[in-house]
């Protein structure tokens, strides 16, 4: 994604600060939407594929991202006319914690106090995507970033596999974990510009509500199933039930195809031995997707000479709290806030990009070591846990959450963005 820095006195159009922005992806599209309310950016949004659009399964928008969403956007609205019924936010609407891999006693042991709102990732991007205001924003599509040069007096010069270049006074890397702004900005220093292999592999599948015996406890509501080893999550959403199956191996170098078709008879046989209601949904999957889940180390910094890094670029990690594509949104509208200040300026871009860095990335490494730890609970692997008990547990997990369901926890972050920039002098 390209853009260019506000200016506080409009100017014509062509010395408006001008974003460049490569990817298309939840964080870039949040990004852009946002920006189309700043007249005074101009936006260009380079995306590798044909057209905007994105695979995978449901999105979870926890409160605190809704809130965003909702107060820039009316994303109820948009999904109330999509049949998508908004999300209540009453307590008892979590996911349920049930212990699965001994038949004889698979029971429930934890119901969440609350949880996010589950939303076709297909009908986010549509909606975010909406929101582009064409006067000020303009989507490439096909456009393969390879490197990008910069300089601090004349932005950043973008370079496409197909010879073609484009300038802008900011680069916004929004490409995603295999990201190319990345691994320009930390050339030379593979331990940051790669991503690596967690060790973990997330099965998808889906399959049709009526495939399941009436009664079933899938179709009960979001459920996590845990086991030694490993963990299964299921959900409804519309007709289906969505679910992914997680399995551990030693981390180390994957190299193999990051997303592979695999068939489901692979996922079952990991879970034999589990309870019967578990067995048959997994069964009841006719194809999956094996995703070698990949995260990137934590950065010494989300911003280089002309450049920042927001979303699975800058941060991915994995994804047992539902928050990628949230943390995402969050840098996403903290960035537009401070690029929209009334006192950011071309020069002192470098002001502005050091506060959003000093907000966001500790921030946001907290909450990826955060969704790491609960993936290891969940798969029942983490030291001293067999000890615990059930409840103990359960709490833990609830209470790590707890900040998600905040009301306007977004804007509390951007209080401090902006108190920075007045220490700052700004």
């Amino acid at each position: 994604m390209s853009i260019s820095p506000h200016v506080n006195n409009p100017l014509p159009s062509n010395d408006c600060p001008h974003h460049h922005h490569s990817g298309g992806g939840i964080a870039g599209l949040a990004l852009a939407s946002f920006l189309s309310k700043t007249t005074t950016i101009l936006v260009s949004v380079y995306e590798v594929k044909p057209a905007i659009g994105i695979t995978g399964a449901g999105i979870a928008i926890w409160k605190r991202y809704w809130d965003v969403l909702d107060a820039l956007h009316n994303i109820s609205h948009d999904c109330a006319q999509r049949g998508i019924p908004p999300p209540t936010w009453s307590s008892g609407s979590g996911p349920v914690l049930r212990r699965s891999d001994n038949p004889s006693t698979a029971h429930d042991f934890f119901s969440l106090n609350q949880g996010p709102q589950i939303l076709p990732r297909t009908d986010l991007v549509d909606i975010l995507h909406s929101k582009l205001n064409p006067a000020t924003c303009t989507v490439h599509t096909s456009k393969r970033l390879t490197h990008y040069t910069a300089s601090s007096t004349s932005g950043a010069t973008l370079h496409f596999s197909d010879g073609t270049t484009a300038t802008a006074d900011l680069l916004i890397g929004a490409d995603g974990v295999h990201s190319r702004v990345r691994a320009t900005m930390y050339a030379g220093d593979a331990r940051y510009a790669e991503p690596r292999f967690s060790g973990q592999f997330a099965y998808r599948m889906a399959c049709p509500q009526a495939e399941l015996a009436p009664g079933h406890i899938a179709l009960s509501g979001f459920k996590i199933w845990c086991g030694a080893g490993r963990h299964v999550t299921s959900n409804v959403l519309g007709e289906l039930i969505q679910m992914t199956a997680y399995n551990n191996v030693p981390a180390g170098e994957f190299h193999d195809a990051w997303i592979a078709g695999v068939p489901a008879s692979e996922i079952a046989r990991y879970f034999e031995g589990w309870e019967p209601d578990l067995v048959s949904l997994l069964g009841a999957a006719e194809t999956a997707s094996r995703w070698a889940i990949h995260v990137v180390e934590p950065l010494p910094t989300f911003v280089g000479v002309g450049t920042v890094l927001v979303g699975d670029a800058a941060h991915a990690m994995t994804p047992h709290q539902g928050l990628g594509a949230g943390q995402g949104m969050e840098d996403a509208f903290i960035l537009w806030r401070l690029l929209a200040h009334p006192l950011a300026r071309r020069e002192n871009l470098d002001v502005v990009l050091r506060v959003y860095d000093a907000i966001r990335r500790p921030f946001s490494l907290k909450v990826a070591e955060r969704s790491l730890k609960n993936g290891f609970i969940y798969g029942l692997l983490l030291p001293g846990y067999e000890t615990k008990s059930e409840v103990e547990i359960g709490r833990e997990v609830e209470g790590s959450c707890g900040w998600l369901m905040e009301d306007c926890g977004c804007e509390a972050e951007w209080d401090r963005a902006e108190k920075m920039l007045g220490e700052l002098g700004m």
